[in-house]
Order: C-alpha cells, then sequence, then structure tokens
C-alpha cells in the first residue's frame, strides 16, 4: 500500500471508531462579561472591570503594624460541588506588576479556617482547612518561586513549592488548568501562554490515600490570611508587598467518571483480579502506569524504513488522526514508531515529554491502568515430567523512561514493564512470580533470582493474595522487595516510599486481546521514538508485549522460558522402601554428608 492510501486510511478510521468522553457538570462558569458578583472586603483592590471584560485584582500581601494579617478575598461562594469528588479547575491571570515578594493566587478555600500563630510571619506554611490554590511569584532580589498549597480537612499541609521557576513575563496572559484526580489520588497544575498554547510550567503532587477536605471547602478566588473568613494560607516577606493582575474565563468542572465505550471492554478474569500485584513507587517518580491510548493519541508516527531520513506518516499534535486503532492494521508495522515529546525524526525531548504527560493526567486523559491476560504454558523436565500453568501477565505501561535523569544508564519513550503469577493448572495455586528488570531473564548468565522467586519465598511480601512489588525510580523495573539493587550500569533506586497502586486504586484494567483485530498483536512498531543510531537499543522505544523480546525471549509467548522455571528440577524422593546395609569398617572413616 503507498502512503497516500495509509493516510486515507487513517482518516476513514478516525470516524468511524467509538470515542470515550468525560461525563461532567458546570459547578461554576463566567467570562466576566458582566459583573459576577464576587464577595469582596475592599471594593478599591478586588473589581470587576467593565472595559476589559476581566476581574482586577491588587493584593498586599503584607499590610503595615500594627495589624499583621489582613482580611482581604474576593470570593464567591459555589453550590452543589463536592471538592472529595474529581474536579477541574481552570482560569486566565494577567500579571501586570509587583513589588518585592508580590504574588498571584488563585483557588478554592473554607470558610472555617484555623490559624496556626507563629512568631515568623514569613512562614508561608501556616495551617488551614481546607483550601487548594496555587500561587506563582517573581522578585528583584531573589529566584522565582511557586506553590501549590494544599491542606486537607485535618488541617495537614500536603502542598509542595520550589524556587528557580522563571516560567512567566509580566503584561502576557496564561492559560492554568488544576486537576484533581481521586483514582491516585493527586493534584496537578498546568501553565501555559494562552495564545501560543506552549506549556510553560507543570507539576503534580500525589497526595496520601486517605486524603479528605472539608465539606465546605466550597469558595472559589482569591484569598490572603483570614480571620475566620475566606483565606489561605501564603504571605509576603516584604513591607507593603504587593502584586497586581486580571482573572478571566473561570470555568469550575466536577468530573465523573468515563462514559463506556460503544462496544463493552472484555472483562478480566476472576484469577487476574486475584492475582493482581501491588506497586509500590519511589516518592520522586515523575511516570506512572497510564492508559495506551492517551500516549498514542497526539503523537507522531514515523516510517524508519530503510530511508534517510524517517518518513512522517502522521504529523505530531493534539486532535491528528492518529488513535489506538490506527495501529490496528494489516500494513507492514515492524518499522513504524510513536513520537510522543519530539516533532524531529528519532530524537526526543526530556522536559517537553514530561510537560505533556502531567497535562494528560491533569485532563484526565491520562489515568491508573494496566493490561492482563491469562495464558497456559508448559515444559518437561530432565525427567520427562510435564509442568502445567495457568500464567497470568500483568503489563504496565509508562509514557517515559527517564532513568538517566534519575541518576541511571538511559532515557527512552514509552516503556513496557510486566509481573507473571504461575499457577498449577489443577490446583489453581500460585508457585511462582517473575518481575521484569531491564534486559534480565531466568537464565543462569543474568541473575535469574532479579526476575523469578517461588511464591512461597521468604523474600515476598503479600497483601492477602496480591503480592507486593517495588518499581524503581525512572527505569521502572520491578523487584520483590525496596531498596537499591545494583545492575549491569548503574544501580537501581525501587525504595517503595511514594505513590503505590493497588486493587482500590487502578482506574482501568484491560484485557490484552490475541484476536486477529486489535493493535496489540497486530502493532509491530514502537512505542517511542526510534533512534536507529543507538548500537545499544537502549535509547529506542519498545514494542509492544505481544513482540517485547528485549532479553532475546518473547515473553508474552514464552513465560516459562523466560522466567527460567524450566531450569528448575523439583523432584520428591518418595519414602524409601529397603535398606542397604555395609559391613562395619576396620579402621576409623570420616563421613560426609553429600
Amino acid at each position: 500500500m503507498n502512503r497516500g492510501g495509509i493516510l486515507t486510511l487513517f482518516v476513514f478510521i478516525v470516524f468511524i471508531s467509538p470515542v470515550n468522553a468525560w461525563a461532567y457538570t458546570v459547578v461554576y462558569e463566567t467570562t466576566f462579561d458582566t459583573d459576577p458578583g464576587w464577595v469582596v472586603d475592599q471594593p478599591e483592590y478586588y473589581h470587576w472591570v467593565a472595559t476589559s471584560s476581566t476581574y482586577s485584582v491588587t493584593a498586599y500581601n503584607r499590610p503595615p503594624q500594627p495589624r499583621r494579617f489582613p482580611d482581604r478575598y474576593a470570593t464567591i461562594e459555589l453550590s452543589d460541588f463536592d471538592p472529595n469528588q474529581a474536579w477541574e479547575l481552570s482560569w486566565d491571570i494577567l500579571p501586570t506588576e509587583q513589588a518585592y515578594y508580590g504574588a498571584y493566587m488563585f483557588g478554592l478555600y473554607s470558610p472555617d479556617h484555623i490559624f496556626s500563630n507563629r512568631t515568623n510571619s514569613s512562614n508561608a506554611l501556616l495551617i488551614s482547612s481546607s483550601t487548594v490554590n496555587f500561587y506563582f511569584s517573581t522578585n528583584r532580589f531573589s529566584n522565582n518561586g511557586y506553590r501549590l498549597n494544599i491542606v486537607d480537612g485535618d488541617g495537614d499541609n500536603l502542598g509542595q513549592g520550589g524556587t528557580g521557576a522563571e516560567f512567566f513575563e509580566p503584561d502576557t496572559w496564561y492559560h492554568l488548568t488544576m486537576h484533581y484526580a481521586t483514582d491516585t489520588p493527586s493534584i496537578s497544575i498546568v501553565m501555559q501562554e494562552r495564545d501560543s498554547g506552549d506549556v510553560v510550567y507543570s507539576f503534580s503532587k500525589i497526595l496520601p490515600a486517605d486524603t479528605l477536605f472539608s465539606p465546605t471547602m466550597q469558595h472559589l478566588g482569591v484569598s490572603l490570611y483570614p480571620s475566620g473568613t475566606n483565606g489561605s494560607i501564603f504571605t509576603g516577606r516584604g513591607i507593603d508587598s504587593y502584586s497586581k493582575y486580571h482573572i478571566d474565563n473561570v470555568t469550575l468542572t466536577q468530573l465523573g467518571n468515563t462514559t463506556e465505550p460503544e462496544s463493552e471492554p472484555e472483562p478480566l478474569s476472576d484469577l487476574l483480579l486475584q492475582y493482581e500485584p501491588v506497586l509500590y513507587f519511589h516518592e520522586d517518580e515523575d511516570y506512572f502506569p497510564m492508559n495506551v491510548e492517551a500516549f498514542v493519541e497526539g503523537s507522531g508516527l514515523w516510517d524508519s524504513r530503510g530511508v534517510l531520513p524517517d518518513v512522517e506518516l502522521i504529523s505530531r499534535g493534539e486532535g491528528n488522526a492518529l488513535i489506538l486503532d490506527t495501529l490496528a492494521t494489516t500494513t507492514d508495522t515492524s518499522d513504524w514508531y510513536l513520537a510522543f515529546s519530539s516533532d524531529e525524526a528519532g530524537e526526543y525531548d526530556v522536559d517537553a515529554a514530561k510537560a505533556r504527560y502531567q497535562a494528560l493526567r491533569a485532563s484526565g486523559k491520562a489515568t491508573s491502568t494496566y493490561y492482563a491476560i491469562e495464558t497456559r504454558d508448559s515444559y518437561i523436565d530432565s525427567l520427562g515430567e510435564t509442568h502445567e500453568f495457568i500464567v497470568l501477565q500483568y503489563w504496565y505501561f509508562y509514557a517515559m523512561n527517564n532513568w538517566r535523569e534519575k541518576g541511571g544508564f538511559n532515557n527512552h519513550e514509552g516503556d513496557w514493564e510486566s509481573v507473571f503469577v504461575f499457577l498449577d493448572v489443577e490446583t489453581e495455586e500460585p508457585l511462582y512470580v517473575a518481575f521484569s528488570a531491564h534486559h534480565n531473564d531466568g537464565s543462569d548468565t543474568v541473575v535469574s533470582e532479579s526476575v523469578r522467586r517461588k511464591w512461597n519465598n521468604e523474600d515476598l511480601n503479600y497483601k492477602k493474595t496480591n503480592v507486593e512489588t517495588y518499581v524503581s525510580l525512572g527505569s521502572h523495573a520491578v523487584y520483590n522487595q525496596m531498596g537499591v539493587h545494583p545492575t549491569l550500569t548503574s544501580d537501581d533506586q525501587a525504595l517503595g516510599n511514594g505513590q503505590f497502586f493497588s486493587s482500590t486504586t487502578w482506574r482501568k484494567r484491560y484485557v490484552l486481546s490475541t484476536s486477529s483485530v486489535g493493535w496489540s498483536n497486530l502493532f509491530e512498531g514502537k512505542f517511542g521514538t526510534d533512534r536507529s543510531f543507538d548500537l545499544l537499543n537502549g535509547e529506542s522505544g519498545p514494542q509492544g508485549p505481544y513482540y517485547s523480546n528485549i532479553s532475546g525471549i518473547r515473553r508474552f509467548h514464552e513465560p516459562v522460558k523466560w522466567a527460567g522455571i524450566d531450569q528448575i528440577l523439583d523432584y520428591e524422593i518418595e519414602t524409601p522402601t529397603s535398606l542397604l546395609s555395609f559391613p562395619k569398617p576396620k579402621s576409623p572413616c570420616v563421613l560426609l554428608r553429600l
């Protein structure tokens, strides 16, 4: 098929493919074409501007003494909003002027704030209940700063910030999107130039699994240090510090579950659900298991078939003609690859990849997902005994392997990792578990114990029937125990001190289909840019589970061989039926136990 035919087919597929959509309710929305009627304490500083259809804010962050904390706010009280269900808040902001340590703020607040009265008024971490707001600032004498303020219903401060964030220019409109996801749970913020759409800042904060906000966190707007009224947890350090800015296009949306596709996905078997592993991540991890369609849609599609330069089949960009079903084609795809972060052939951009991934999470398009399938495999040992297994394969896809950025060996777009559980085919009792880690397999030449464990091994831990696994920072190699694990090139940091995923937190579970019409077995290309000049093949995206042969063994098709179970000889000697007697030695001897 010629390339023109391929592109025509892609466009056709777009129109016939089912599309998932968010179920959502707009809780509050204003474009400031009319006065929004926000409640303010100082109208001269917080007011609607009719000529520009915006809301003007002059925020004095620290007033002159003796009054230490101002009660200054411009807010709107919401109705029918649940802060503990998934939501998304977006707004535009135009910084115009600021003094030393001025800040630009916006977010959600609760009216029942409780203060921690501290003598050091420059400390920005005062306690309140509850608030989720974001501010960014610059000053003339220090680094730029930002903070995602998050305080839960118990008054615990869960926020995070930093310095050195040179990400905005005065008199430039920016669009910000804050997303609260309940599956992880997490709060993400993405900041873009409004006109160009370029992402200039993004950040995601993983929250404790039991995080709950106060049900009264139903006030939206700007607020500084309350005294029993709407407020935030920020103060400026300079006397009469201030910032001036405009706000526009505010939308708060309550998100629900995605609508079901036109055809129901194939359900996972009871065994797959019963033994799904628990994954623990490093606290500094940037990428988590995600749904493949979020990675594919908006990526570029390239063909590297023996020509220089590579041929671009579909240009990268949101809303392009590339969807997951595009990859389910009988066309030869062995030289195709997906480009997630760069428009240049054979290139990737670590910063752009992270920004795009965080934007996908903030929008709800990327969510916690794993892929699984129940297969059968067997082997005949050297004594002629046949061993048969039910193999529960769990596969996890990541948008990026940024191991080098975390002190490791390599980076590459796309990353497929897995955990396999082997059950006895007759009793369905678990016998072994195997973990993917770089090029390791069960052979004696590649540290087999980094891959395989007997189910009753004392090194394994479980939550009921779910084996606990520890994912390495950046590389996503999987281990049976937390700690630092040496590799041939550098150490894997699998500390398990960050986010975890268990049976109650996975948002999506998909069966890997073996039919002749699915992407999982028809797309032979790479999930990530192909860097063909990389001789060690450590910088190119991987093939999908069906074609993966990183260690030289097709893990999906030969799970017993990959895990090295066929090298194990377990033979039970029956109770002896006869005794052999030996004559007593005439001279002393040493008995050896063999």
